[in-house]
């Protein structure tokens, strides 16, 4: 990493990932990032395409992550299925992703893959690419003495092309400064300007009842559905199975029912009486519970029970009978 670069990521480490516990720093040599500030740096080097995951997976509490190496698209698109495999949870991670030098790899082909579909903070720093003319007039060199990087994210919000790249801000190697001075991790969440919430469920009544609009949905959980899509400007989508209900996950990472809908990114959430699964946590997230159920069972009385509970009965009053007379 170059001096001009890594006084950017220094920037911008001191300004939007002080509320991480510690950073994952992906790279192909170590002490290439010279940060002193006070966030613990977890340095993972990744080296013919092999990354060492039992380094990762430790409950650090890690959120924020840095990839700086020549293969960041594959990098990112490896710890990302990581993740799905791991028991610990990333939910409020936080990229910021560095162009490498692997000519084969463009960083802007990024916005085109699937994984970036569930990340809402995600910026990707590139160097401007400004030539100038050799005084041949037949050669161009890159101008080294004042670097500019783009800085960039995607959408995410809308009810259409999620992924499209969003050019935020440009840092002058130069001024040390931004161009414009935007929020380079805006809240995504708040509002999502019709984002569609793909809500995998089946009619089960009284959790979910399925109109044939948004204003005829009905149902507890349904309600609660709707009302999360309403505050944060969201557009509900019904993911319907009228077979197998419930369904099941299979170890493939494959599987059917309401359950198969959510674990292959078909759904967003699920809902319709669903329970705290063990076998399911090590696949989707678990929300609080909503409401309380429970079962009574009701059967008769063992007949051994029935037939000599006078003989039972008197039984405990002579004991007790006989404890009182003792003491």
């Amino acid at each position: 990493m170059n001096l001009h670069l890594n006084l950017l990521v220094s920037v911008i480490i001191q300004k939007y990932f002080l509320n991480s516990r510690c950073i994952i720093y992906f790279s192909e040599k170590f002490n290439s990032l010279d940060y002193t500030g006070p966030i613990p740096i977890l340095q993972i080097n990744v080296q013919n395409m092999n990354i060492h995951k039992d380094l990762i997976f430790r409950y650090f509490g890690c959120q924020g992550i840095i990839i700086s190496n020549n293969l960041p698209i594959w990098t990112f698109e490896i710890f990302e299925k990581l993740i799905r495999l791991s028991s610990e949870r990333f939910n409020t991670r936080r990229y910021l992703i560095l162009s490498g030098n692997n000519p084969k790899e463009n960083l802007t082909d990024i916005f085109n893959i699937k994984e970036l579909t569930h990340i809402s903070n995600m910026v990707i720093i590139e160097e401007y690419k400004r030539k100038r003319k050799k005084t041949t007039g037949k050669q161009y060199i890159m101008d080294q003495k004042h670097i500019t990087y783009i800085v960039s994210t995607h959408g995410y919000v809308g009810l259409k092309n999620n992924n499209r790249r969003i050019i935020l801000d440009f840092w002058s190697s130069n001024l040390k400064k931004f161009k414009f001075n935007n929020n380079l991790f805006p809240n995504k969440l708040l509002n999502q300007m019709g984002r569609e919430l793909r809500m995998a469920t089946f009619h089960y009544e009284p959790y979910s009842i399925i109109g044939s609009t948004e204003d005829t949905h009905k149902g507890s959980e349904m309600s609660v559905a709707l009302t999360f899509a309403r505050q944060y400007n969201m557009t509900p989508v019904p993911v319907i199975n009228k077979e197998d209900y419930w369904g099941e996950i299979f170890t493939n990472w494959s599987g059917n029912g309401l359950l198969g809908n959510l674990v292959l990114d078909k759904a967003d959430i699920g809902f319709g009486a669903l329970y705290t699964w063990e076998v399911d946590y090590h696949y989707l997230d678990l929300s609080k519970p909503l409401v309380r159920t429970g079962i009574t069972c009701l059967v008769p009385a063992p007949k051994y029970v029935s037939q000599n509970m006078q003989e039972v009965t008197k039984f405990y009053d002579n004991e007790t009978k006989k404890k009182i007379h003792d003491g």
